[in-house]
């Protein structure tokens, strides 16, 4: 694989193309994602359950409570799952 991409036009794109095409990258992606997707869940719901609570502590301990107290502030609207997983994802790397 990589010696392909090494020869051709394009070296970056084409092993960014292959590696996204390959079965154990897809798998562990996805074990990333289920992971963050967890983590979301949890903070929503315990984000949820301090500001029905009356919790006024607005120390973030986290990324994602930092994001969820923001969104409380702003907005009415919150981010979608899929957009946080993949902001989570970028942070990450």
């Amino acid at each position: 694989m990589m010696g392909d991409s090494l020869t051709s036009a394009t070296p970056k794109l084409v092993y960014y193309v292959y590696g996204f095409l390959d079965a154990s990258w897809r798998a562990a992606m996805k074990q990333v994602q289920t992971f963050l997707q967890r983590r979301i869940d949890e903070q929503r719901r315990a984000f949820a359950f301090r500001k029905a609570t009356g919790d006024t502590n607005e120390t973030a301990d986290s990324v994602l409570e930092m994001i969820f107290e923001r969104e409380g502030k702003d907005s009415p609207e919150t981010m979608p799952d899929d957009e946080l997983v993949d902001e989570l994802a970028l942070f990450l790397l």
